[in-house]
């Protein structure tokens, strides 16, 4: 085999290795979602739990029902996380760190609310104090590439937040924060929108699914291309 040939099958055949683990990687992300949507479903037909007294000190996996009531950590504030989605529309989801006892906090997400920037940051209610608690425990979320950092304002007040970084929160708010949070249901008189949606700001399954396919077809074209260049070099 020529040189040229030669190198030019080597690319061809990386270059499908690559489409192919990014199809795999894909199609993984897709059955993890999935596995994760069932247990989300179960979680909501299943008795709920009493949240406290807290006796829970592993990472939260998998979403848990539970039921009770929380107060809001002295000294605590409210955490704006930007740019969240709630059907079309983009604003902000308001969390608060509820004590649990033993200097441990849990991040509790209260809902959603519109964000005009222009106004700046809207005038929050105070935190809330035994507030109902029936929703789902779930696994901390993923929070994708760091573009910035968030930066806090002066102890109490509301800050604006980019990403939802445990290790930071915990330092700000001086406890343990649970690896995990508690998502509150829907409630007549709740401060913010709210919902059990499973899969808030990020695809369904079934894009990755699809996603899998666009990159394996990739990986298949590569090969099949490189196959007819080969062939149409042939002496006759």
């Amino acid at each position: 085999m020529r040189p040229a040939l030669l190198l030019g099958w080597v690319f061809a055949l990386l270059l499908a290795c690559l489409f192919g683990a990014l199809g795999a990687w894909q199609y993984g992300r897709g059955v993890a979602k999935t596995a994760f949507l069932e247990a989300w479903d179960s979680a909501l037909e299943a008795p709920p739990e009493t949240l406290l007294p807290w006796r829970r000190a592993e990472v939260v996996e998998r979403p848990q029902p539970v039921t009770g009531r929380i107060d809001a950590l002295d000294g605590g504030r409210w955490l704006l996380l930007d740019n969240a989605r709630r059907g079309s529309e983009v604003g902000l989801r308001a969390y608060f760190i509820a004590s649990v006892g033993d200097d441990r906090g849990l991040l509790v997400d209260a809902g959603w609310l519109p964000f005009d920037r222009a106004r700046g940051l809207p005038d929050m209610p105070p935190l809330p104090r035994q507030e109902p608690a029936d929703g789902l425990l779930v696994p901390w979320p993923g929070q994708g590439i760091a573009l910035g950092e968030s930066g806090f304002a002066a102890a109490g007040q509301p800050t604006l937040l980019l990403r939802l970084e445990r290790e930071r929160l915990a330092a700000d708010a001086g406890v343990d924060l649970v690896d995990g949070l508690l998502r509150l249901a829907p409630r007549d008189g709740a401060a913010f929108a709210r919902d059990l949606d499973a899969l808030p700001n990020t695809l369904p399954a079934e894009k990755h699914f699809g996603y899998a396919l666009q990159w394996w077809g990739l990986a298949f074209a590569t090969l099949v291309v490189a196959t007819v260049l080969t062939l149409r070099r042939r002496p006759r």
